[in-house]
């Protein structure tokens, strides 16, 4: 039910921020993109009352941007992951966690600062609803919880509106307790 909520509330959000085109100009404020991601999380199980670190957290990013100015604008995204070949190799041996399923969608705002006419800087604060579910040899653990994100990031925009990015996130919740990321995708500005 949550879900629905966040879903509605964003897909809603897009629609109040979207505007037409003026014909003599294109609008070029709609941007799309994709990313793969490679993190590290420290994950807290409330059952167990103890936190896990993992550094080999990996998965992908899709997001939809409005930017009513070059400079500004407001993103619309959805982010899954599990642990890497690395965490579940030596979880084997350290302890009885097997897996871990991430899915978040978030709504962030979006701030960038030109360094040159195709080279961009840029920042995002915002919120998400993360779904986290931790599969133990014995048991299975999942939660849905709200949490925060930030990132930084660079942009190189080509001129056929094809762009490359490079993105260093963070969010946090209530059992992922810290999640840092290093981004690295493709976006369509249209």
């Amino acid at each position: 039910m949550q879900r629905r909520a966040m879903l509605t509330m964003a897909f809603l959000g897009a629609g109040l921020f979207s505007t037409t085109a003026v014909a003599s100009e294109p609008d070029n404020s709609h941007r799309v993109g994709a990313s793969f991601f490679l993190g590290a999380t420290k994950v807290a199980d409330p059952e167990l009352e103890r936190e896990q670190n993992f550094s080999d957290f990996n998965g992908y990013n899709l997001f939809y941007r409005y930017q009513w100015d070059p400079q500004y604008g407001v993103e619309l995204a959805y982010r899954q992951g599990s642990m890497g070949i690395g965490s579940v190799a030596s979880n084997i041996f350290t302890g009885e966690l097997e897996d871990i399923d991430y899915s978040a969608i978030s709504i962030s705002g979006y701030a960038g600062y030109p360094l040159t006419q195709k080279l961009q800087l840029y920042a995002k604060l915002g919120m998400n609803q993360n779904r986290v579910a931790l599969q133990y040899r014995t048991r299975r653990f999942s939660e849905t919880e709200f949490g925060v994100i930030g990132a930084v990031g660079w942009q190189y925009q080509f001129s056929n509106g094809l762009g490359l990015q490079a993105e260093a996130s963070y969010s946090s919740g209530k059992t992922f307790k810290s999640f840092s990321t290093i981004l690295f995708g493709l976006n369509y500005r249209f």
